[in-house]
Order: C-alpha cells, then sequence, then structure tokens
C-alpha cells in the first residue's frame, strides 16, 4: 500500500487549487448575483459578520478551494481571515483583508478583473482601534451608492433578513452620528444563502480533481493492499486467512471516515467487505466473519475459487468492487504424491501432473466476470454518447447479451433476474441526487460523479450440480463528459490471481527435503556463499497479454518473480503464482529485444501458467541488467546450441507489452500518450484541464468545447504562425509610467539587422484627444513616414488608457487595414517600483490585467535599484496568476541579446491555442478598468523648477498625504470645522473613534469631487543651473524620476523685465534648441493624467508651490490665555468700572458679601476688549502680507506663466 502513495507521488499528481478554479467559482458567484437581478453581494468574516458559518463556507469554498463534505468539517476561519470585507459589484470589486490575509492569498485575489484591495499595512496592525476606524470607513465608502445587495444568512440569523442589523460592522453603520440609520433602510438586502449554497454542492473541475487525486487514490491504496495481504501471506498459511483479516484495511480507512458526522451513508448498498466463494452470493447487510479460506470451498478436496472485494469512499462515495481469483487455474498442474513407510512417515516422493478437478468452474466464473468487465465498458461507451441510456433496462439488455454467450458455451443457465444492477449520481457533497438524464443540457456545463454495479448472481457449480459457486461483481465510479467517459477507480486492477492452494506447499514440508529437479539438468546459476547456496535472480517481471482483452482494463498483472537457471530451463517463483518451471525446448516463436537497462524473453507457450481460461499463450519475461549476462545470455547459448530459431527487435520492451495498459500503469511509470481509446479517456491530466477550459468557455458565454477539439488545440500549444507577407506589428503595453516607450525604443535596436524594426514615439501633446482610433491612425502615418515595407517590425508602445483589444479589432476586422498588417505579438511591462498603488497593496491600474494569456505573450519586468525578493514576489504573482505566462526580467530597460531576439522572434499570438486562450479569458476583458473618463492635459510652467520643493510638496503632500487629490486645506478645514465644535469638549473614547471615523469619511466625500491626479510628468530647469539644461521627470505616488535631456542645447541671456509697479527685474533668460526631437513640445511645464482635471485649479496649486504663500498670524481666543496671563490683563484694568457692591481691596476683588472673588467680576468683557484690540492688529499685519503676496504672485504670473 505504501508503495502505491509514494508512487503517485513521485508521478506529482496531486489536486491544487489554481487560479483558474477560484476564477471559476468567482464566475458562479457573479451568475447567481445576475439571477437575482443584484448590485453587488457583501460577505463579512469573523466577529463583524456575527460568525457567520455560511459566510465562512463560502470564504473556504472560494478562496481556500474547500469542497463537498470539506466544506462543512471547516467550519471555522484563520485569523488571517478573520476581519475580512468582501462586496462583489458587477464591474467591481472591493476587498478589505488583513496583511497576511493577502499575503497567503495574493495569487488569487490579484486575479479577480478590476479588484480595488485594501489590505491593511503592519503598522497599522499595530493600533487595534485604528484598524477599526479604517475598516468601518472602508465599509462606508463601499457601500455608497449600493441597492439590491445580497447577503448571506448564518444560524444565529434564522432565516430573518433583519437579523443582518445585529452584525457588529452593520451595528456601527447604523449609528446616529454618521446619518446613515439602519442598513436595511439605506439599502435592499435580499438573502442569496440558498442559491450560493447550491452552488457549492455541484462538482467542477477541482472538487473532481480532489476525488481523482485524493479519495480515489486513498481508496485504490487502500483496495490494492487489502488484496496484497494475499500475496504477503507464505503460502502453507494462506487458506488460514480469513474475511476479516482482508476486510481489516478498508473497513479500518471506511470507520475513520465514519467519524465526521457530515458524510452520508448509503443503507442500500453494502459497506466495505471481501467474502469468499459462495458467501459472495450474500446480501448487501451481510457482514465479513472470521471464515477461513479453507471453509468456503464447495468441498473438503475443492478450494475456494473466488472472492469479491468491495470499499468506498465516504466522503465522495466513489465505490470499486472487484472480483478476484484465488487459484492458478490452468488444467493440467504439477501434483507431489508423497510415498509412505509401513509407518505412515514420509519416504519419497513422485512428481506427477494431475488433471484440475476444479477447471470448470473456475473457467466459467473467469469468463463470467472477463466478459462482465467487457460488457460493463460497452455499456458506458454507449451511456457516454446518449446519456439517456443510462438506465437499468439497457444496461441490463447489453450485460445479458455478452453472458448469455458465455453461458451457452459453458452449459450454464443464466437468468436476467441474476443480474442485479444499482446506478446512482451524486453531487460534491456525497449525496445521491435525481436527475432528469433526458436533459442532457445538464451535462455540458456540470459534470456529475455516478456509479455503476453490477453483480450476476446465484452462479450454479458446473462441477457439482445444485451447489452455488457465488456471484461475480463489479462496481466503479465514473464521469461522463461528450460522449466519452472517464472511470474514477481506475487505478484498481480489474483482475487479479493469487494462488491460494496450499497443497503443494504442504507435501514439500512434510518431505522435509529438497526436491530434485532431474528433467531441468543442474543449477548453472551463481553460488552466493552468503546464502551457501546457489543465487536466485530476483526482480524479475512476467507478463501475460490478453490480446483484444486489454482495450478492456482486463490485463493480467505484472507478476513480480525470482528464477533460477538450470541448464535445459527456468524455475520460477512469484507471490502470486508460485513455483512453475519453464522448459527451453518447449519455447516456440521466441524473440528477445535489445534494451540497455532490460531486456525481453518473448515466447508462445503450449500452456498457460495462469488463467489459462483466457486462452492465451504468450508469454513475456522482463530480465533486469544483472541478470542479463547471467541468464538471458546462457538461455541464447542453450538455444543454438539446440538449434531452437529466435530474432530480435529493437527497443527496450516489446510492442505487445507498450500496447497494454498495464505497461503504462505500473512499468513505464507514465500516463497513456493517448487522450481517449475507446471513448474512455486515458489521461485524467489532460481530462481536468479539459474541464478547466470547458468550464471557463461556457462561463462566459463563449461556445461549447468539444474534448476532441481541445486535444487538437492542446497539440498546437507551441506551433508558430508563420510570417505573413505583411508589415509586422509588436504592441506594448502595461500601466501608466511603466517605461514602455524607452523599453520599445531599446528593443528596436536589437531588431537590426535581421529585423528592419521602428518605433512610434507620441508627443505628450497628442495625448490629450487620443483614443484606439487616432492611435491607429498614427501607427499608419508612422508606416507611411518610415516608408515601411512587408516583413519590417513596427514596436508600438501602448498608453494605458487606450484598449489593446480595440486596436487589434482595427487591424483585424478592417479588411483593408488586415491586408497590409499583422499583429505579430503583444507583451505587458511592468515598472516594479510602480506595481503597487500604495501600502495597502491595491494594484496600479490593474496592473496584472493588461498580461491576460492569449491577449498577451510575455511580462517584461523592470525594476531599478530594487532588492532580489521584491523582483521574484512580483514574479511570483505574475506566474500564479497566469501560469503559462512567459516573464522576461530587466533592468532600467536594458534589454539582453538573447531576450529581444526571443521577444522579436516569437509569432504565437495567431496560433490557435492563444485563440483559445482568448475566448477561455475574455470575461476578464469585459471586467478589466476602464479609462473612458481619464484626461491627459497640459499645464504650461516656466518657472524654474527647484528639486526640494518638487520633491517635498508634489511627492509628499500631494500623492503620499492626499493620494493625487487635489483638494486644498482650506476646503479640509471648512468641513472639519463643524465636527470639531460639535465633539470638541467630548473626552469619551467612542466619540472619539466616531470623530476620527467621520473625518475620515468627509475627506472620502471631498476625494470625490476634487480632481485626482495620477502621475505629472515635465520637462524643466533648476534654480541657478539654467546653463545645466532641461530635465525630464516623472512623479507619481510610488517614485520620482529624473533624467537630463541631453539633445536640448541651452543658452542663457540676461535681460530686464518691466514690472507692473513700473520698476524694473533683471532675470536670466534661456533659451532651447532641440526640443521639437522631444516628447514635449517647445513649452516648459506639466503633463498631467487623472481623472476631474481641473487645469486653473492645478495651475494655481503648482504657483502656490512655488511661490511659496506667506504664513499669516493666527488670531487669538479668550480660551488661549492661561491664569497667569488673565491676572496680568486683570492688573493694566483695575480701574475698569465695578457694578454697586463690589470693591477692590487692594490685593483682591470682593463681592456684596465680602467674600473673595478669583477674578475682577467683567474680566468676561476685559478679556473680550483685549482679544478683539489684538485680532485688529493681526489683522492688519496679514492684510498687509497678502496684498505684497497677491502682487509678487501676479508679477511672477506675468513673467513666467504662458
Amino acid at each position: 500500500m505504501l508503495s502505491f502513495f509514494h508512487d503517485k507521488q513521485r508521478e506529482g499528481k496531486t489536486a491544487e487549487y489554481k487560479v483558474n478554479d477560484f476564477i471559476y467559482r468567482f464566475r458562479k458567484i457573479e451568475k447567481c448575483l445576475e439571477k437575482e437581478n443584484l448590485d453587488s453581494l457583501l460577505l463579512v468574516t469573523g466577529i463583524d459578520g456575527l460568525e457567520n458559518n455560511n459566510t465562512i463556507s463560502i470564504f473556504n469554498w472560494l478562496f481556500l478551494g474547500y469542497s463537498g463534505v470539506e466544506i462543512l468539517e471547516n467550519d471555522f476561519l484563520s485569523s488571517s481571515y478573520a476581519n475580512t470585507i468582501i462586496l462583489i459589484q458587477k464591474h467591481q470589486v472591493n476587498l478589505y483583508i488583513s496583511y497576511e490575509g493577502l499575503q497567503s492569498l495574493k495569487h488569487l485575489i490579484y486575479a479577480i478583473p478590476n479588484i480595488k484591495v485594501f489590505a491593511t499595512s503592519q503598522e497599522q496592525e499595530l493600533n487595534e482601534n485604528e484598524c477599526e476606524n479604517i475598516k468601518l470607513n472602508y465599509f462606508l465608502q463601499v457601500m455608497d451608492g449600493v441597492q439590491r445587495v445580497g447577503v448571506v444568512l448564518g444560524k444565529k440569523d434564522e432565516g430573518k433578513i433583519k437579523r443582518i442589523e445585529k452584525w457588529p460592522l452593520i451595528q456601527g453603520y447604523g449609528l446616529s452620528e454618521f446619518g446613515k440609520g439602519f442598513f436595511s433602510m439605506c439599502h435592499q438586502p435580499v438573502d442569496i444563502t440558498g442559491r450560493l449554497i447550491h452552488s457549492m454542492k455541484t462538482h467542477d473541475k477541482y472538487s473532481l480533481s480532489q476525488i481523482i487525486y485524493g479519495n480515489a487514490q486513498r481508496l485504490s491504496g487502500h483496495f490494492i493492499a487489502a488484496a496484497g495481504v494475499l500475496g504477503d501471506t507464505k503460502f502453507h498459511k494462506r487458506q488460514l486467512i480469513t474475511e476479516n483479516q482482508l476486510t481489516e484495511i478498508i473497513r479500518d480507512a471506511y470507520e475513520l471516515e465514519q467519524l465526521s458526522r457530515y458524510v452520508n451513508e448509503d443503507q442500500t448498498l453494502p459497506k466495505p467487505r471481501v467474502l469468499f466463494g459462495h458467501r459472495t452470493d450474500l446480501d448487501f447487510q451481510s457482514q465479513p466473519e472470521d471464515l477461513m479460506l479453507k471453509q468456503c470451498g464447495l468441498s473438503d478436496e475443492t478450494p475456494c475459487l473466488h472472492a469479491t472485494f468491495e470499499s468506498l469512499d465516504l466522503h465522495s462515495q466513489a465505490r470499486c468492487a472487484r472480483t478476484y481469483f484465488l487459484t492458478n487455474n490452468v488444467k493440467q498442474q504439477i501434483d507431489i504424491e508423497n510415498i509412505l513407510d509401513d509407518y505412515n512417515a514420509v519416504q519419497d516422493y513422485e512428481i506427477k501432473e494431475v488433471e484440475n478437478k476444479s477447471f470448470l468452474d473456475e473457467q466459467l466464473l473467469i469468463n463470467l466476470y472477463v466478459n462482465l468487465v467487457i460488457s460493463f465498458q460497452e455499456s458506458l461507451q454507449q451511456i457516454a454518447k446518449d446519456i439517456t441510456q443510462f438506465n437499468l433496462e439497457f444496461i441490463r439488455r447489453v450485460t445479458f447479451q455478452r453472458l448469455s454467450k458465455v453461458a451457452q458455451q459453458s452449459n450454464f443457465n443464466l437468468e436476467q433476474n441474476q443480474i442485479e444492477i444499482d446506478l446512482k449520481v451524486y453531487d460534491a457533497y456525497g449525496k445521491q441526487v435525481k436527475l432528469d438524464f433526458n436533459e442532457t443540457k445538464a451535462f455540458k456545463l456540470t459534470p456529475y460523479q455516478l456509479m455503476m454495479r453490477i453483480q450476476i448472481k446465484n452462479i450454479q457449480s458446473l462441477q457439482f450440480p445444485q451447489k452455488c459457486l457465488g456471484s461475480v461483481l463489479l462496481a466503479d465510479s465514473f464521469i461522463i463528459q461528450e460522449g466519452c467517459y472517464f472511470i474514477i477507480t481506475r487505478q484498481v486492477p480489474y483482475l487479479l490471481s493469487y494462488n491460494t492452494d496450499n497443497t503443494y506447499s504442504q507435501k514439500i514440508q512434510d518431505l522435509k527435503k529438497r526436491i530434485e529437479t532431474k528433467e531441468l539438468g543442474p543449477q548453472i546459476n551463481e553460488w552466493d556463499p552468503s546464502i551457501n547456496g546457489y543465487k536466485m535472480y530476483q526482480h524479475c517481471r512476467i507478463f501475460i497479454p490478453t490480446g483484444t482483452l486489454t482495450h478492456f482494463g482486463v490485463d493480467i498483472p505484472i507478476i513480480d518473480s525470482q528464477i533460477i537457471l538450470h541448464e535445459k530451463g527456468l524455475r520460477i517463483k512469484s507471490d502470486q503464482t508460485g513455483w512453475f518451471t519453464l522448459f527451453f525446448k518447449d519455447l516456440k516463436n521466441v524473440y528477445f529485444t535489445s534494451g540497455l537497462m532490460t531486456n525481453w524473453l518473448v515466447c508462445q507457450l503450449e500452456s498457460n501458467i495462469i488463467l489459462q481460461s483466457l486462452g492465451k499463450q504468450n508469454l513475456c519475461i522482463e530480465f533486469p541488467k544483472e541478470a542479463v549476462e547471467k541468464i538471458l545470455y546462457k538461455l541464447q547459448d542453450y538455444l543454438k546450441e539446440n538449434d531452437i530459431e529466435y530474432g530480435f527487435i529493437e527497443g527496450s520492451s516489446p510492442q505487445i507489452f507498450l500496447e497494454s495498459n498495464i505497461a503504462s500503469k505500473f512499468i513505464l511509470g507514465k500516463q497513456d500518450t493517448r487522450l481517449i481509446k475507446q471513448n474512455q479517456i486515458q489521461n485524467e491530466v489532460t481530462f481536468l484541464e479539459y474541464l478547466e477550459s470547458k468550464q471557463l468557455m461556457i462561463q462566459n458565454a463563449q461556445k461549447d468545447l468539444k474534448l476532441i477539439s481541445y486535444k487538437n488545440i492542446q497539440e498546437l500549444q507551441n506551433n508558430q504562425v508563420q510570417d505573413v507577407n505583411k508589415i509586422q506589428i509588436i504592441l506594448v503595453n502595461g500601466a501608466e509610467n511603466s517605461g514602455k516607450q524607452k523599453f520599445c525604443d531599446n528593443l528596436s535596436i536589437l531588431g537590426k539587422p535581421d529585423y528592419q524594426t521602428f518605433v512610434l514615439n507620441l508627443k505628450y501633446q497628442q495625448f490629450q484627444n487620443l483614443d484606439a482610433k487616432t492611435y491607429v491612425n498614427q501607427i499608419i502615418v508612422l508606416c507611411k513616414q518610415s516608408k515601411a515595407i512587408q516583413g519590417n517590425i513596427l514596436i508600438c508602445p501602448v498608453p494605458h488608457f487606450i484598449s489593446t483589444q480595440k486596436i487589434i479589432d482595427y487591424f483585424t476586422k478592417n479588411e483593408k487595414l488586415s491586408n497590409i498588417f499583422h499583429i505579430r505579438n503583444v507583451f505587458t511591462k511592468i515598472n516594479v517600483n510602480n506595481f503597487y498603488e500604495n501600502e495597502n497593496k491595491g494594484l496600479v491600474n490593474s496592473t496584472l490585467q493588461y498580461g491576460i494569456q492569449g491577449f498577451s505573450q510575455g511580462y517584461v519586468i523592470d525594476s531599478y535599484d530594487n532588492y532580489e525578493k521584491e523582483i521574484d514576489d512580483i514574479e511570483n504573482i505574475i506566474k500564479s496568476v497566469m501560469p503559462e505566462q512567459k516573464v522576461y526580467r530587466v533592468q532600467g530597460n536594458i534589454i539582453h541579446m538573447g531576450q529581444g531576439k526571443d521577444m522579436l522572434d516569437c509569432n504565437y499570438y495567431w496560433n490557435e491555442y492563444n485563440v483559445f486562450n482568448r475566448l477561455r479569458f475574455s470575461v476578464f476583458l469585459e471586467k478589466m478598468e476602464t479609462f473612458e473618463n481619464y484626461q491627459f492635459i497640459f499645464i504650461p510652467f516656466t518657472l524654474p523648477i527647484i528639486e526640494k520643493h518638487l520633491y517635498i510638496y508634489l511627492r509628499n503632500e500631494l500623492f503620499k498625504q492626499k493620494k493625487g487629490f487635489l483638494w486644498s486645506d482650506q476646503e479640509l478645514q471648512q468641513i472639519m470645522e463643524p465636527i470639531k465644535e460639535h465633539y470638541q469638549d467630548s473626552k469619551d473614547e467612542l466619540t472619539v473613534q466616531i470623530v476620527s471615523i467621520l473625518e475620515k469619511n468627509e475627506v472620502s466625500k471631498l476625494e470625490k469631487k476634487t480632481s485626482k491626479i495620477n502621475f505629472i510628468k515635465g520637462v524643466g530647469r533648476i534654480s541657478d543651473k539654467l546653463k545645466d539644461g532641461l530635465f525630464e521627470f516623472t512623479i507619481n505616488q510610488n517614485y520620482l524620476a529624473q533624467r537630463k535631456l541631453k539633445q536640448v542645447k541651452t543658452e542663457v541671456q540676461k535681460t530686464k523685465i518691466e514690472l507692473s509697479n513700473g520698476q524694473f527685474q533683471e532675470i536670466e533668460v534661456a533659451t532651447y534648441k532641440g526640443m521639437e526631437n522631444t516628447k514635449f513640445d517647445n513649452q516648459l511645464g506639466f503633463y498631467v493624467g487623472g481623472y476631474n482635471l481641473n487645469a486653473e485649479k492645478i495651475q494655481d496649486y503648482l504657483l502656490n508651490l512655488w511661490i511659496e504663500r506667506p504664513k499669516l498670524k493666527k488670531t487669538i481666543s479668550k480660551k488661549d490665555f492661561t491664569h497667569d496671563e488673565k491676572k496680568q490683563i486683570e492688573r493694566q484694568n483695575l480701574n475698569y468700572p465695578l457694578e454697586s457692591g463690589y470693591c477692590f481691596d487692594g490685593s483682591l476683588f470682593r463681592d456684596e458679601d465680602g467674600q473673595a472673588l478669583p477674578f475682577h467680576p467683567k474680566i468676561e468683557e476685559i478679556l473680550d476688549q483685549h482679544v478683539n484690540k489684538i485680532n485688529q492688529t493681526i489683522n492688519q499685519e496679514n492684510d498687509v502680507i497678502m496684498s505684497d503676496y497677491l502682487k509678487i504672485k501676479e508679477t511672477q504670473q506675468q513673467v513666467f506663466y504662458q
């Protein structure tokens, strides 16, 4: 058993929850929203959702890949996911998750088209209260504008939608301070629990891969181990084996699975059991007993002929049953007759060949079983072609037609009622479901696990009339897809035979001496001193072909044997068959293979060594390398000496062996290269990949995918499209500021002389009104200007706000353009420093969605001064989200020669496999972030650029603090002031948190109204360094990049300019030559990209940065005075009039009763007058400061702003 599992581990076949499995399940949820006409689905985990058990199940199913009973058994979430909020909308997904949760799920999360991720940073998580504030504020933001929202109810909600108001997160949402009110008053919650749970119950590719690679492998391992107990037991003890002993392994596994309270036990079918002989006819409720094999024969002289093994996996309900045989099944067999003396002691022996009296019964059982296997497969072939035939009548008819021929040949009376058939269909939870098989559409998308069990009962003995031999039994679980079927339990051998007749062994033991083999001649193999005997060659394997039966899986398994070489033959021993002899003189049609590691002897015999009822005399013996020289060469010498003809064939294994199922399973260690053989799917890897593709195709509203079509497409995966006589185009897309232009320039250099390449180079002012159509026109202009001809390559960087797909559509759907141009390839460029949007790990403009498999043939990761781990992390994300995507690494846009040649040579874009991928992943394009409202404007600005100001203000203030939103401090102060005034005296901890959330919420509202700047590109000069020339720079929220424009020459002159006040000011004026050769126009200034941009507002903001706004003096209030300051003001106003009855005694003020007062009775009036006087002075000084500032600003605008 252990070797079985080790073999599977070596093959690397395990169920792995991959990104495509996740995307399919995610799409199923989206389909549920569409059917319920919902705006969104809200999932809240942890205590915020009242530990909702159904939300946990959906999260585990969607993100962790749990399937079936596994979902029910894991009713808890890791703390990493306990504070997660997911809002799935039609064209966007909002996700709030912890840092640790994102790290473990990022390969799935970033695969969601147009997802907005907010992951709390490690620093934020150190402050629990801050995290709670951030979470509630996030929830308030994402729910804004949502109408019909789907929610999942748990046990504590008792099926009542209004119970969600008790969820802690929603209770926070309803606080009066936020002005929201009850959740159900602001939104229309809809219970979608039932529909989502139903989606989890249906099988998909991943749930089936878990069964195939997990449940079925365990079942097969236990099954093979149970049967292997026979082979592991010494011959003289095999008749003492009991049913319970063989059942123990499979029963223990079953009882372990019973511990789960979620598994379903089918009472209409047997539990795991092994039954012997006539007891195989017992009903479903009967259990194995401690009956030994020798007690289950038809008579004392007749051994038990067969046993039925049956087992199942409770989690998946995968069931397997086989009939195995307990004799060698040969007509004549070697026997020993012991010669006794007068005292009944064994004195000598006589070897003779005797007839097997049970041969007819063995032959009947074997032929019935083998034909049952064949009829089983034939039924599946017909059912796969027409699922409506999955019924008892059809299967009984097919089975009876085949078995009745066997019965007729054996003079056996077979009735239809002896054929007992059970048909079952199970969902992912292992529950039996009823299906209308006339509705064939149900099998188009949803695969079902089916089970068929056939038992031929009450088989009467031909040797002992009126006695029952028992039953033969076969059961398998399988899947049907597109006219083909895949047997889940196919790893369990259909045919096994163990010789359990220990009569021969007992007689040898009684003889107490070695048996002579005079006819074979003396042993000629090597003497082994360590055992004081002749060396026995181990691990020689025997294979007996079954001809056409191999097409149905009825192979006689490999017999692992030991061989002793004699002059005239071989003595062969195996745990399966015992001892038998092979005389060289009996071999016919002999030939040898000529392998390096092993050699085979292939021959024919007069009779077979095992299962002679199958009527095949072919025999193949494999000699390992260590036995070739010692046995095979001596055998060849013997054949030469005795004039026995033999031949040689090329190869290490004979064709008769290679064509068998057993070869691919157990010897060659690899899958059958054929995907389909006689309607049976042979390769589970390809089958599961096909299911994955089919699911995505249908969910994406594409055409259905046929299995044979998928097989043909797979074979074309690495085919390049032949070069066409057209102008070639390579498109390079990617997020903003990814360095596409410089990359294209460098790639173009590597194209010569193999390719004549030209690069599209747009000036920034052309971007302001650029769309897909005008972009295509620019490519056509480039083509004309460069005089490109057929075979030349145009390398074109695509601005991030233009759809690559639209560009491709122009060149492929327009007949005139398609006759001239050919899209050679698409690559996606990534800047490591501009991958994440912020510390909360949102991606910049759906970075990964540009490189969808099929739409892009490779990612180019560009790094500059980055740590290797940082680059590795990004590459791992790309490869996990898009496993087949090719990744190139460059540094500072420097491309290695080999990389460049590979990119330029690559011409896969239009091969069938990539076209197919574009159909599979078309949903990504539908969901991708659109840039319809994206703006790109130019702000002329000729002021000298000071590096310090550039870094501090634009980088820190605009992008870091304000996230690119152009609100002013005055605007923020205006909306914050009412909040602070209302709560200024409160010291309650909860109120402080509410104020913090309110402030964040107000900032969010302000951001929706103002300009959002994504990046600023510019060309400018540095103060006091005008002779150094111009510098090009790019600033965004992640980095500041700056480089000198080498192609621009600078000339500096001094000149006087008359200011508005009539005075003259001497300034240095620089003129620049060569600006027309850059991407910038002749003006200095900024190119700004973003949304809702207002040129005047941006202009004023930038000017304020360079002409530093003066700091005005703050006015004061009475609250600003300390106690001592109040006393000092009081002393300055001692003569201030007192009311009647009040007096000043020289040190203290006293009231009418003579009581001392802390301050002057009219201290408030005194302070008001004092404050007004001071503030009047401050305001006058501020007016002078602002007047001077505005004059300077106006002057600067006239001189420098154009």
